[in-house]
């Protein structure tokens, strides 16, 4: 299994485990998944630069899919619903919003 596989089972497991935590009730624990599925999303893409990076058109079509989800809708929405409601420490409640809807805004 290549690395980026196995950071992205990573990130889909906090994922999942930051999900059953919300539903739970469980605030403390939710925190901490939320940061771990965070941590290991973001990582994903790392990973996944420096594992493919030697192939030929990859730098390419990375830079393409890049492209796409930073124009993605509903990823716009959600970074701009964290970047407005962070100004008013609030961001919390608006990802437990989005968790709770299946992630559509």
């Amino acid at each position: 299994m290549s690395k980026s596989k196995l950071k992205y089972n990573e990130a889909k497991y906090f994922y999942e485990q930051m999900k059953s935590k919300f539903k739970e009730g469980k605030t403390e624990e939710f925190k901490y998944c939320i940061n771990a599925f965070l941590s290991s999303a973001r990582s994903v893409f790392f990973v996944m630069q420096k594992e493919f990076r030697k192939y030929k058109g990859f730098d390419e079509w990375y830079e393409l899919q890049k492209e796409k989800k930073f124009n993605d809708e509903k990823l716009i929405k959600f970074r701009w619903k964290i970047k407005s409601d962070t100004t008013r420490t609030d961001h919390k409640i608006t990802i437990k919003r989005y968790l709770l809807k299946g992630g559509s805004s």
